[in-house]
């Protein structure tokens, strides 16, 4: 509860504005309690006497302008609270959204989409049904209900402990139906959370399920996914409703019982007090109690329902910074070195006893078969991964003892998936520094050879662009550009970001011959100052490679320039003369 309540006290204004007008709002909803018992109790109305019309006037008037001044009251706390509510979901929203681009890459990998979508929608439940229940409803009772019970305790001795019994009684029932509406509550959240997981990932499949003929199988998973949820829910709603029969009953014997109990402990009271504070307790106390069980359930079902997110919150991060991590130094091509480094995936080894160095502004090339672990050395640097065993150092610093914000800016990223949006040209390039004028996007775009209109050359503006512009839509992963201008982009982000040291992940893979050697001659040009690795498979393009690794199975086969590779005969010799045969 706690824990739950803190994402809300840390928003803005939580102790000064929030609190000061909702202690306001909540003593005028509290004012309506103190004049209905400590007006009857001072204006002592004996109905036997004949003069009591006029004092019975005043008190009523006195009573109708306090019912109205609560109710006035009530959509203004209704409101504060909203707004509240609100921006503690933003909060609570925001955290997970962090934790989410917190967490190593294989988690997220591994974890369905769905799953972190539900978690996300099931935040603004929690937030819906935990703010209004706890602040709307079971603080202002708990308040009344102290003043009641002090007050009719102190003036009719018994009356107080006769409300106390009913507090307690709607509470304990309340609180023990609570449970179990918590545990279906939580149990609904994981189905659902399984359910949208499954439903994305079938979604996803449009283009296999037609490749293969499989629609009808895919619509029949996704048929079956949703009855199975279905299923479950209703059972959960059955169990709830098999509960809030014995609570209506229960409800129904205390609105029996109150009159009785209320007039037989008002000791000392007369006929009027005794109407009074029956009519008080049995039409609005009793009222407020009913609701109070129910913000018990709610309250109950919010907190059980945070704790899947608390879990999610709480995962341990074995790639996030450590306490003490310093900032990398920025603004120099940074040495690069992997010391026997290990890393295993599952019961897999992906890495086995890594070591090597790049020194600074040198480029290393890595190459190996599919699966060997090239791309791998690159997430590892990232702290994508954490590895197994070993140590990286950027700088003769381990990248663990700096913090990832700081590392990761040193680097520009080229990937085979050119990893673009669908946003404008503009704007994808844009993201690689955001903020960043249309001046400095396009030299960008010119550094990278994308030819945009309004780019200029030494010749004047660049020709042959067709109706590639900064406005131009990329599309969805940039369905709306050839796979070239694709890799341009994202050359050109990466150029915009200007980072010291270039990760080029088999950036020319896929595209045609002409297309990828135009790349290439880009790529060799940039990187000519920068600490660069690049994964290929195209082994001829790291003739120009200070040294380059060749994997297999983890290891390190072979270790060299392109030319003493060449001379070896080993591996890399093999491949290289297998691929000029092949084309």
């Amino acid at each position: 509860l706690l824990y739950l309540n803190g994402f809300f006290t840390q928003v803005d204004g939580y102790y000064t504005a929030f609190m000061g007008r909702y202690v306001f709002l909540v003593a005028a909803h509290l004012q309506f309690a103190i004049t209905v018992s400590v007006g009857t109790y001072v204006a002592n109305i004996d109905l036997d006497d004949g003069l009591i019309q006029q004092k019975i006037y005043v008190l009523v008037g006195v009573i109708a302008g306090s019912y109205l001044l609560m109710q006035i009251a009530k959509p203004f706390r209704e409101a504060l609270l909203m707004w509240y509510r609100v921006k503690g979901g933003e909060t609570i929203g925001t955290a997970m959204i962090a934790k989410i681009f917190n967490l190593p890459l294989g988690e997220i990998t591994t974890t369905p989409t769905g799953e972190f979508t539900q978690l996300l929608v099931q935040n603004g439940k929690i937030t819906e049904t935990f703010h209004p229940a706890f602040y709307g409803i079971a603080i202002p009772l708990c308040v009344e209900t102290l003043f009641l019970f002090i007050f009719l305790s102190a003036a009719y001795k018994y009356a107080g402990m006769v409300l106390l019994l009913f507090f307690v009684t709607f509470s304990t029932v309340g609180y023990i139906t609570a449970l179990r509406m918590s545990d279906r509550s939580q149990n609904e959240l994981r189905n659902g959370m399984q359910m949208f997981g499954k439903l994305v990932g079938y979604m996803a499949s449009y283009e296999r399920a037609h490749y293969f003929g499989n629609v009808d199988h895919t619509i029949g998973l996704v048929r079956d996914a949703i009855t199975e949820y279905n299923v479950n829910r209703y059972n959960d709603k059955v169990g709830e409703l098999s509960e809030e029969f014995p609570m209506l009953m229960f409800g129904v014997v205390c609105h029996v019982l109150a009159p009785v109990l209320i007039a037989l402990s008002m000791e000392g009271s007369t006929l009027f007090q005794r109407l009074a504070m029956i009519g008080y307790v049995v039409g609005v106390y009793l009222t407020e109690l009913q609701q109070f069980t129910t913000a018990l359930a709610q309250i109950r079902t919010g907190v059980s329902d945070f704790t899947v997110v608390r879990e999610f919150l709480e995962r341990p991060n074995a790639v996030g910074d450590r306490p003490g991590a310093v900032e990398l130094a920025p603004g120099i091509s940074p040495a690069i070195e992997f010391k026997n480094v290990v890393f295993s995936y599952g019961e897999r080894v992906i890495l086995d006893d890594v070591s090597f160095k790049v020194d600074a502004g040198s480029r290393l090339g890595v190459v190996g078969s599919s699966g060997c672990g090239k791309s791998t050395i690159i997430k590892l640097l990232l702290r994508f991964y954490a590895p197994t065993s070993g140590t990286i150092t950027v700088n003769g610093q381990d990248i663990y003892s700096v913090t990832a914000d700081s590392l990761r800016s040193l680097f520009s990223v080229v990937t085979q998936d050119s990893q673009l949006f669908n946003g404008t040209i503009r704007e994808n390039i844009g993201y690689g520094k955001l903020g960043s004028s249309d001046d400095d996007i396009l030299h960008a775009a010119k550094l990278a050879e994308l030819a945009l209109k309004g780019a200029t050359d030494e010749g004047g503006e660049t020709d042959n662009c067709g109706d590639m512009n900064l406005d131009k839509p990329c599309g969805e992963k940039g369905a709306h550009l050839s796979g070239g201008q694709q890799q341009r982009v994202a050359l050109a982000r990466a150029m915009l970001k200007n980072g010291m040291c270039y990760l080029l992940d088999e950036p020319t893979t896929g595209l045609d011959g002409v297309v990828a050697r135009q790349l290439q001659d880009t790529f060799d040009e940039i990187t000519q100052a920068s600490s660069t690795i690049m994964i290929t498979h195209h082994l001829e393009d790291l003739k120009n490679a200070d040294q380059i690794i060749y994997l297999d199975q983890g290891k390190i086969l072979e270790h060299g320039t392109f030319d003493e590779l060449v001379g070896a005969k080993g591996e890399f010799y093999s491949q290289l003369e297998a691929r000029k045969r092949a084309s």
